[in-house]
Parts: C-alpha cells; sequence; structure tokens
C-alpha cells in the first residue's frame, strides 16, 4: 500500500509543478525549441504514473490492470482533468498537431518486434477454414 501512496504522491507533485510552471516554459509552439520535448516527456510521465496507480489499485479489488489504465486515460483527458482544471490539461496535452503526432509515434510503436510464425507445427488459416 505504501508503493501506490507514494506513486500517488509523485503524480500529485508532477502536477503541481507543471501547474505552477509559467505557460511559457511548456508552450509547445516553434519559438521555444526544446519545449515541445519537455511537454512529451511530462506527458509521458503523467501516462506512466497514473497508468501504473491506477493498474495496482484496481488490481487491489480483483480487477485486471488495464481496467485501471483506461480509467487513467479517462482520468488525464478533457472529460476529468480538463472539466476539473482545463489549464493544467491543456498544458499538459496541448492541442499542437507537431505535439500530438509526437504522442502517438509512441504509442503505435510496437512493444516487442513481430515475431515469426512457428515452421509448419501448427495448421494454416486455410486449413482451419475449412
Amino acid at each position: 500500500m505504501s508503493i501506490s501512496r507514494r506513486g500517488f504522491g509523485a503524480v500529485l507533485a508532477l502536477l503541481g509543478i507543471l501547474g505552477l510552471l509559467p505557460s511559457s516554459l511548456l508552450a509547445a509552439d516553434k519559438a521555444a525549441s526544446g519545449a515541445s520535448e519537455i511537454v512529451f516527456l511530462c506527458q509521458v510521465i503523467a501516462l506512466f504514473a497514473c497508468g501504473r496507480l491506477m493498474g495496482e489499485a484496481m488490481q487491489r479489488i480483483g480487477q485486471p490492470a488495464v481496467m485501471g489504465q483506461l480509467i487513467a486515460g479517462i482520468l488525464l483527458g478533457p472529460s476529468v482533468l480538463g472539466l476539473i482544471w482545463p489549464d493544467l490539461q491543456h498544458l499538459l496535452f496541448p492541442a499542437n498537431p507537431a505535439q500530438k503526432a509526437m504522442l502517438d509515434a509512441v504509442s503505435s510503436a510496437p512493444a516487442r518486434p513481430p515475431t515469426r510464425p512457428s515452421s509448419g507445427r501448427s495448421p494454416s488459416a486455410v486449413t482451419i477454414s475449412l
């Protein structure tokens, strides 16, 4: 239970720090050279931390961890965070096409390299369908 409290504290600390930083520092425009990467790292950290925290919470009540990860995505999105604290939600997830492209590129990357099908041990799709 102490891991969940520490994780929750880390998420709150990250959100608090983001809320205190001036928006010009985290702006994801072309004028600020490294700001886009800072916002991207904050996005990834917030998504991983909240997903892990909610995944562990769901496992403690007997649900699959993926339920908690989905709930974390909803909590960080415009439905909850955007409703409660819209400035932080727009700061963390700006409506910049380049920023969205970076996050989409990471989320669509395969978790592991594709594997080759086994050599002749399993029947092919054609024989299964007949």
